[in-house]
């Protein structure tokens, strides 16, 4: 019952049509349960309260599963996850956690402008340390500067930016983090050094996910995943039509060499624009929705 009242409580208010062919609009919602990566202090928690705002109760969790299936368990109505970033590129292990699940529908997007900082306790000098702690993507987007002013500093690949900084605030002042300055404020930390990302264009995609069918209306985005095999793709780029991709992404599936699920996201389209695109042969679909940019 608690996932037909969200899907309802979607269809009705989150976002807001006239007509099957208007764009839909970002409607916020109030006093939702919301998942996402956390821990607090981490930017899919920012991208989250941009969705749905100061009184939603958020759950951060350790991982993105975690995030998503809080979700499908129905203990919350909302899962908000990191998808792609200018520098690192797509989150694999993130797209592979959406295309896992058959039952998950996409509801908004936003692109949040990164500045990744290297935290440290108050105090500290480059000289004291000896460890830096962060995601994947934050080593990666700091990459240049760390090793232009840390090169003997060993690098560990945690769960999130934000659990960086928490393993960075309970260290002896030997361990650093690269994360927001917000995660300096979380964690009682300080800004040694501010902006180390390799590119001022550094920004990632956020998608907010819900249970259920995704919307049809035409809309900013519009999500969805092909299976097939490589020598089939030029077919399925031309049924595209007029529609613009925002992105594309490939994951193997592993059985076959030249077999992949698709995740495209395409620009002003919707429903009607994917149903003229099932209609290529030798490709399994998937919908997610279509939804607004925000």
């Amino acid at each position: 019952m608690k996932k037909l009242i969200t899907i309802i409580l979607l269809g009705l208010t989150l976002v807001s049509c006239t007509t099957s062919r208007e764009k839909c609009e970002w409607t916020r919602l109030t006093g939702e349960s919301v998942s996402y990566l956390g821990p607090e202090g981490t930017y899919t928690g920012q991208a989250a309260m941009l969705f749905f705002g100061d009184d939603a109760s958020y759950h951060a969790e350790k991982t993105v599963s975690d995030a998503v299936t809080l979700m499908i368990d129905g203990k919350c109505n909302f899962a908000v996850i990191p998808q792609e970033n200018t520098v690192g590129g797509p989150v694999t292990a993130y797209i592979d956690e959406l295309l896992s699940h058959d039952d998950i529908s996409v509801i908004c997007e936003t692109e949040l402008v990164i500045d990744q900082a290297l935290l440290v306790k108050k105090g500290t000098k480059l000289s004291d340390i000896t460890l830096i702690c962060s995601h994947e993507q934050g080593l990666l987007q700091g990459k240049l500067w760390l090793e232009e002013n840390l090169p003997l500093a060993q690098t560990r690949v945690v769960s999130s930016t934000a659990e960086g900084a928490r393993l960075a605030s309970i260290s002896d002042g030997s361990v650093a983090a690269v994360a927001s300055a917000a995660a300096a404020d979380v964690y009682g930390l300080e800004v040694y050094a501010p902006r180390i990302q390799e590119s001022d264009a550094n920004k990632t995609r956020f998608y907010a996910l819900s249970m259920g069918e995704g919307r049809k209306e035409k809309a900013d985005r519009m999500l969805f995943s092909a299976k097939g095999n490589i020598s089939d793709f030029p077919k399925l780029i031309k049924a595209f039509g007029l529609a613009k991709p925002a992105a594309i992404t490939a994951r193997p599936l592993k059985t076959t060499l030249g077999e992949y699920i698709w995740l495209i996201e395409l620009k002003d389209s919707g429903y009607d624009e994917f149903l003229k695109i099932c209609k290529v042969e030798g490709f399994e679909f998937k919908y997610y929705g279509s939804f607004p940019l925000i």
